[in-house]
């Protein structure tokens, strides 16, 4: 068998605490041959000075202007040499074996993208004592459309499917890639499902990989997340879901592709009033388009009551002095 490269492309940005951990679970692959690509974002930490250490033959360290994750792995895909591309944020990590058993696979399967498990951990617990999640994924290796079609439709078509597939559970040829178009970074929220709805459209088909694992890090109070929750963040996601709608508006049955989305619209609708009232707006219209009568206020189980008696916006109104 011969011995692909393989592209391992780190986004980086104030990750000073996990970055070692993160750079030290790829330089230890049974799979050697690889290139780590690290594109530092702009960082004000000391994440620029300990990518730096590591610098070698095999480890490229770019610094560029703050540009946004998107940008940093354009970056990191213009430099790189591999038939195959494994993205990795920062403070994230995957298993010895996970590259090895993803390139054999794909090897293997021709014009596939390979995926495997997510362990969720907490930051600070020991990942060895956590377990994967259970999956429709999990054992899967069939066709793209299929693929697609479980994942959006989800409980719309059967209470296993949808979910969430994490950006570094994916090993990918980069000719797929290539095909597929770069990161768009004018998003900052959802631009992988956008990125990889695309992605997984110009593939001929997804295999599973046995035995790899990724390793997913939930931070206290998920603050992460929180500090995306602003108007750039909620437009990214209303167009990030726009996007994804045209994707797929000819791959999948249209009627099913409405009530999936629809569905996303309501919640950023609710999401967003009365602090982003324009937002808002626009995504209740979006809802409106695809049939929606009356939006949903999908809260907490008193709320969603309320809501049906006192109307949406008032019930979120409330909620939204009494947790702002």
């Amino acid at each position: 068998m011969t011995s692909p490269l393989v592209s391992i492309i780190i986004p980086l940005y104030n990750a000073e605490n996990h970055l070692v951990e993160t750079i030290e679970c790829v330089i230890n692959q049974t799979w050697s041959h690889t290139e780590i690509i690290i594109i530092d974002d702009g960082s004000t930490d000391n994440s620029y000075q300990i990518a730096k250490k590591y610098e070698s033959e095999n480890i490229i360290v770019v610094k560029q202007e703050n540009k946004g994750a998107s940008a940093a792995r354009n970056n990191g895909l213009a430099i790189a040499k591999g038939k195959y591309i494994q993205f990795l944020d920062a403070d994230d990590l995957i298993n010895r074996e996970k590259i090895e058993l993803q390139v054999k696979l794909l090897e293997q399967n021709e014009g596939y993208l390979s995926i495997c498990s997510t362990v969720y951990f907490n930051d600070g617990e020991n990942i060895l004592l956590k377990e994967p999640i259970n999956s429709w994924t999990d054992g899967y290796c069939g066709d793209n459309l299929d693929f697609v079609h479980k994942l959006f439709g989800g409980n719309f078509i059967g209470s296993n499917y949808g979910g969430m597939v994490t950006i570094h559970s994916w090993l990918c040829p980069k000719s797929i890639l290539e095909i597929a178009g770069p990161w768009n970074e004018s998003l900052s929220m959802d631009d992988d499902g956008e990125y990889f709805c695309r992605v997984i459209l110009k593939a001929s088909g997804i295999c599973y990989a046995p035995g790899a694992l990724n390793y997913y890090r939930q931070h206290f109070k998920n603050k992460n997340l929180s500090a995306q929750l602003t108007f750039k963040g909620f437009e990214s996601m209303l167009n990030a879901t726009d996007l994804k709608f045209n994707h797929l508006k000819d791959k999948i049955d249209l009627a099913l592709l409405h009530k999936v989305f629809s569905l996303h619209y309501q919640q950023i609708a609710t999401a967003t009033y009365p602090k982003f009232k324009s937002i808002s707006k626009k995504a209740v219209s979006k809802a409106e388009e695809m049939g929606v009568k009356q939006i949903k206020y999908l809260a907490g189980p008193v709320s969603t009551f309320l809501s049906n008696f006192l109307g949406w916006k008032l019930v979120r109104l409330i909620n939204y002095w009494r947790f702002k």
